[in-house]
């Protein structure tokens, strides 16, 4: 990256320390954890010198999994994890939450500094065909508290703070498919992305979930304001897989089962009105439903990268990360850059016509993070961490991947092995 990306990545960091450290927490520095951003200083790299990274393992957990009878394939099939998400948020005991989702069950943890992890507390879903697929840690701007969303197979996003141990509210997103993977907006709180088997992203505002005590069961399902749908003509032609904001989160990006990744724009104009007037909107006040945006062209559009499912895709300040089945991770940017794509990409709403089109040429960075995947086994994410120096990818026997990205480039990168004991 360079200097100006690192110097715009500290500044969003310290944005998003201010706005998310309340009174009460600040009162209690001495007990409390790492805040927002803050991290141990990795090593930086010299030219030719790839800098390594020290693990030591300090907990080994193993969940239950059931076995469920698939009819289709007359076999039993037991139950997988899909997803883990670390809390990068404050919290009161210092201790860091992280949550596991998978066959219709969301757990969230307690990690100490000495090592120590205890269950926090494991909610179970009713309908034992739900399956979540995805997780993601926000912040609740009301209470001053972080807040769990996750959602999977049924479509419904579920809300969730990890102190009261309560679902707060939960709402359908999708008409009923299934929700691939779900993000937060890095500057607005409110902001849920979500990204579908329909083909379509959304963006909702969660305002109404922020509530001083949670609701009776009766009263837990709240009206969606869904301020945007991302589609259509010009977006994906199958199902959506993953989803990612920029730092400054006037980018999103998407990938899908069509071999496409796209990048489309939530800083214009008319996104920001829309989201502000979702900010005053109230659905017991006003008779006539959220009038959504519906932005059917991206401004980035490339199949260039990969020939297979795109099942997972990553900012890297004015690069981009994404990978499919292969066994490698890709490293590339738009044609003219990231932050220019909405000066290079206009589009006329009242003529129903480019100015100009959307961008679709790429160029590659001969940066490589390869990593072995023979059964090209897929859905598999990879992540990186707030700060953007460390880059970590699991494979099908056990082993994951990590490459220290504060080091200068020069090639393929190698990455530091960690086996799984179990």
């Amino acid at each position: 990256m360079s200097l100006a990306d690192r110097m715009e990545v500290e500044r969003v960091l310290t944005k998003l320390d201010e706005l998310y450290v309340s009174d009460a927490d600040s009162a209690s520095d001495s007990q409390a954890g790492p805040e927002v951003g803050e991290k141990e200083k990795a090593p930086r790299g010299r030219k030719g010198h790839k800098g390594k990274l020290d693990f030591k393992l300090t907990a080994i957990l193993k969940e239950d999994t059931r076995q469920l009878w698939d009819k289709d394939h007359k076999m039993w099939v037991t139950k997988q994890l899909w997803c883990v998400a670390i809390n990068i948020y404050k919290t009161r005991n210092g201790a860091t939450l992280f949550a596991t989702v998978g066959p219709n069950r969301v757990t969230i943890y307690e990690s100490f500094r000495n090592g120590d992890v205890k269950v926090l507390k494991c909610f179970e879903d009713p309908d034992e065909k739900e399956e979540y697929c995805s997780c993601a840690w926000g912040w609740d701007n009301k209470n001053k508290k972080p807040i769990l969303a996750a959602a999977g197979e049924s479509g419904t996003v579920v809300l969730i703070c990890p102190y009261k141990k309560v679902v707060l509210r939960r709402f359908t997103g999708h008409l009923g498919q299934r929700i691939n993977e779900i993000k937060f907006h890095p500057t607005i709180p409110e902001l849920l992305l979500t990204a579908s088997q329909d083909r379509l992203l959304r963006i909702f505002n969660i305002k109404n979930a922020w509530l001083a005590e949670p609701p009776p069961e009766e009263e837990l399902d709240m009206d969606n304001i869904t301020v945007a749908i991302f589609g259509g003509l010009f977006g994906h032609l199958d199902e959506v897989l993953s989803c990612d904001f920029n730092m400054m989160g006037d980018k999103m990006m998407s990938s899908s089962m069509d071999h496409s990744v796209n990048i489309w724009s939530t800083g214009s104009q008319d996104f920001i009105k829309k989201v502000e007037e979702s900010q005053t909107y109230d659905s017991k006040q006003n008779l006539e439903a959220f009038e959504s945006l519906h932005v059917h062209f991206p401004l980035m559009t490339t199949k260039e990268i990969h020939n297979n499912y795109v099942d997972c895709c990553r900012f890297f300040g004015d690069f981009v990360l994404s990978k499919t089945v292969d066994d490698f991770i890709a490293m590339w940017q738009p044609e003219g850059g990231i932050e220019d794509l909405e000066n290079i990409t206009e589009f006329n709403h009242c003529e129903g016509k480019f100015k100009k089109k959307p961008v679709t040429k790429v160029s590659m960075h001969d940066c490589q993070f390869q990593f072995t995947n023979h059964k090209n086994v897929w859905f598999m994410k990879f992540g990186v961490d707030l700060g953007l120096t460390t880059l970590a990818v699991g494979n099908h026997k056990g082993i994951t991947y990590v490459w220290n990205l504060d080091v200068n480039y020069d090639g393929q990168m190698r990455a530091n092995k960690l086996t799984h004991p179990l």
